[in-house]
């Protein structure tokens, strides 16, 4: 059976039903492929990968730290200075 052409946008007629199976197969599968590769990674990357989000954790509470601790400490000193 062969496909309009105003439907394969060519101008061609000339393109089955299974070529335009196969054409599209082939358009899909290196993407399939990829997605393959990605989900069989080492185990290990997924470690480091953590280690990097704890380190940049880590980070972000170091800085905010340096920036808020002087209020923090007053705060504490406030606290502390008004029990009996």
């Amino acid at each position: 059976m062969r496909l309009p052409s105003h439907i394969l946008n060519t101008g061609q007629s000339n393109l089955t039903e299974s070529s335009l199976g196969r054409l599209q197969y082939n358009m899909i599968r290196p993407k399939r492929d990829l997605l393959r590769r990605a989900a069989a990674r080492r185990p290990a990357q997924g470690l480091v990968e953590y280690g990097f989000i704890l380190g940049g954790v880590a980070l972000i509470v170091i800085v905010a730290l340096f920036a808020l601790g002087p209020q923090v400490s007053r705060f504490y000193v406030g606290v502390g200075n008004s029990l009996p």
